[in-house]
């Protein structure tokens, strides 16, 4: 009966959900069960019931008729306290100072003093070097810097007295080469005033000029102008007279005018044609048929000259004889004397025209006259600048040149002592001495040595010693990149190593890497994405040693004062909702489990927030859902038979 009981226990505890999920290992019995965390807390509402099918069908089996089975289980009081959520990370236990001791002198090592393991303080010696090569260069660097501080004393004296000299000069204005360029500037000082007044009284001239030309006090221009305005006037009237008489005329002295003038092109091109044949001619003399061309093109030239003298004897007759004219009325001109008027009008027009382009002219000429002098005396005036400026650019060198050499002496003065102070073979002697005091090489820090490079009869280079402190420790882990997010710089960590017992350190979170690394996972065979965090261990003791494996549980989030349990008092009930059982005491001293609905909240690895309204503290709660059966009475364990009821919770059974 114990067996079957337990299968269905186990059974019920593998559909049961809320945020466990079951590993089954192998025992004396049959089957232990073990209930561990779980991601996810859906239910699966169907197999609880056939869960529960099967567990009353095997309760019926067990029983007699008429009695009421009990289940012995574990209660607890619901109490607040604090709980965590967090991220473990594993890595390997470093200092978090770290110092490297590089040789500073390349000489044999004669003794190594300190070795792999030994605690040191800063100050202790490491190991020292073979140092008679550089005792024998002080003892020559002595010898040498009395000899040169012996023969640097005339060379002082020397460069004094030249700059001494150089000085003497300069103060009492007997510099020949600064009283020249000061001359030359005032030279060109002179001649830059005198083109300046030059072209100040250019200037001046051409601005008369132009206000008399503005004011209209030239008289050839302006009765040039005045000419010119009055044949516009008369050659005005007349071509409008003309013209009234002309419009007044028959058509037929209209085509009369209009053949004079289509034979005056005739001629003109008859002219040209004329032209051409000689033109041709004149390239072959010799040529028959080009001397008829030139003898027929003449002829036209002839023929239509002859009718142009025709037409315009003919358009005479006409214009003399018109009806408009009168003899006795000297306003009742022919058209022959209107044109004739208007033609003289028009040749006295240009005349008067020509004669102001003239006058105009004249008046150009004798402005440009004015320019010309500005002009001239502008230029005159900057190449007179242009030489002041360069003799003042002169000076300033001649000066500096002359500065420079008085500095170029004193400088040899400070040289002169320096050499003779020998500071720099001074410096070199010191350095020599320093290095000699540095052939025995100390610990710069307290600490543990972790590795030893010299070794004795060998030169002296590049790394010597590790130290590394041993007070000051840190942890490098890798977080998982669905972690990182949820881990800050500041956050408290708990850190344990195997090694150093049940022992838990502070630690704190210093620094997360931006970029992500890529380890091997050894279950997959895939490429893990991880980021390096560093904890710094602020509690550290000697049991904590540097390349120990350690374990960092950073705290992401914590809570004070609430409500917490453990994850195998959570159940869900058939909405899906989290539950939790209390009990209520029923008449025969027994107990019905009762469900309270939950909210959860943070989670860590053991236990899990709740809160409801339900909740109150103090409250009984049965510690062990899987001992729960809705409807089935409990009977609480207390002393021995709370032990005997843990064997539920690993597959036994006790009613």
């Amino acid at each position: 009966m114990d067996v079957f009981f337990e299968a269905i226990l186990l059974q019920l505890s593998f559909f049961r959900v809320g945020c466990l999920k079951l590993e089954i290992f192998p025992s004396d019995s049959g089957q232990e069960v073990i209930f561990v965390k779980k991601k996810s807390r859906k239910k699966r509402i169907i197999i609880v019931l056939v869960a529960a099918v099967v567990f009353i069908a095997g309760i019926t089996m067990l029983f007699p008729k008429g009695e009421v089975p009990t289940v012995m289980a574990q209660s607890s009081s619901l109490q607040k306290d604090t709980i965590q959520s967090t991220v473990v990370a594993e890595g390997n236990i470093e200092s978090t100072d770290c110092v490297n001791v590089y040789a500073g002198l390349n000489y044999p090592i004669e003794e190594v003093a300190a070795q792999v393991g030994d605690h040191v303080k800063a100050g202790d010696l490491l190991y020292t070097l073979d140092s008679e090569e550089l005792e024998e260069a002080i003892e020559k660097g002595e010898v040498d810097l009395r000899t040169a501080q012996a023969s640097a004393q005339q060379q002082i004296q020397t460069s004094q007295k030249q700059y001494n000299d150089q000085k003497s000069l300069l103060e009492n204005g007997l510099n020949t080469q600064i009283n020249s360029a000061q001359d030359a500037v005032e030279q060109a000082l002179s001649g830059m005033q005198s083109a300046e007044r030059a072209l100040q009284q250019a200037q001046e001239d051409q601005d008369t000029a132009e206000k008399a030309l503005d004011s209209n006090l030239n008289a050839d221009l302006v009765n040039a102008k005045s000419a010119a305005n009055t044949a516009k006037t008369a050659y005005d009237r007349a071509e409008a007279a003309y013209k009234e008489r002309y419009n007044q005329e028959s058509d037929a002295y209209k085509r009369l005018k209009d053949d004079v003038s289509d034979q005056e092109k005739l001629v003109r091109a008859c002219e040209d044609a004329v032209t051409k044949a000689r033109q041709a001619q004149l390239k072959d003399p010799g040529s028959a048929e080009l001397a008829a061309k030139v003898a027929a093109a003449e002829a036209d030239l002839s023929a239509a000259e002859s009718e142009l003298l025709r037409l315009e004897q003919e358009m005479k007759d006409y214009e003399s004889l018109d009806e408009g004219y009168d003899m006795d009325d000297p306003t009742r001109q022919s058209l022959r004397q209107l044109r004739e008027a208007r033609d003289d009008a028009k040749d006295a027009y240009a005349s008067a025209v020509k004669n102001l382009q003239i006058a105009q002219a004249a008046v150009d000429q004798q402005m440009e006259t004015y320019s010309r002098s500005v002009a001239e005396a502008q230029s005159a005036y900057d190449q007179a600048k242009q030489a002041y400026e360069s003799a003042l650019t002169s000076q300033k060198a001649v000066q500096a040149s002359v500065e420079q050499s008085l500095s170029d002496a004193q400088q040899a003065v400070t040289a002169s002592r320096l050499a003779a102070d020998n500071s720099s073979a001074q410096l070199a002697l010191n350095n020599q001495k320093e290095d000699l005091e540095k052939c025995s090489v100390t610990s710069p820090v307290d600490g543990i040595v972790t590795a030893v490079y010299a070794e004795e009869g060998e030169a002296a280079n590049g790394l010597m010693y590790v130290i590394e402190d041993t007070e000051s420790l840190k942890i490098k882990v890798k977080i998982k990149e669905y972690d990182v997010n949820t881990i800050k710089p500041g956050m408290k960590a708990i850190v344990t190593a195997e090694a150093a017992g049940e022992q838990e350190y502070e630690g704190v979170v210093e620094s997360i890497s931006p970029a992500a690394v890529r380890a091997q996972n050894a279950e997959n065979a895939s490429q893990e994405v991880l980021f390096e965090a560093v904890v710094v261990i602020t509690s550290a003791d000697e049991n904590l040693r540097i390349g120990m494996s350690a374990r960092a549980e950073i705290i992401t989030e914590e809570k004070t004062d609430v409500f917490s349990v453990p994850y195998e008092m959570l159940s869900t009930d058939e909405q899906g909702r989290d539950i939790l059982y209390t009990v209520e005491e029923t008449e025969n001293g027994l107990y019905l489990p009762v469900a309270v609905p939950v909210e959860l909240g943070i989670e860590s690895d053991s236990r899990v927030e709740v809160s409801g309204e339900g909740l109150t503290e103090g409250m009984t709660l049965l510690s062990d859902a899987r001992q729960v059966v809705p409807g089935m009475p409990i009977l609480l364990a207390t002393g021995e038979e709370a032990a005997g009821t843990e064997l539920l919770a690993d597959g036994g059974s006790t009613i």
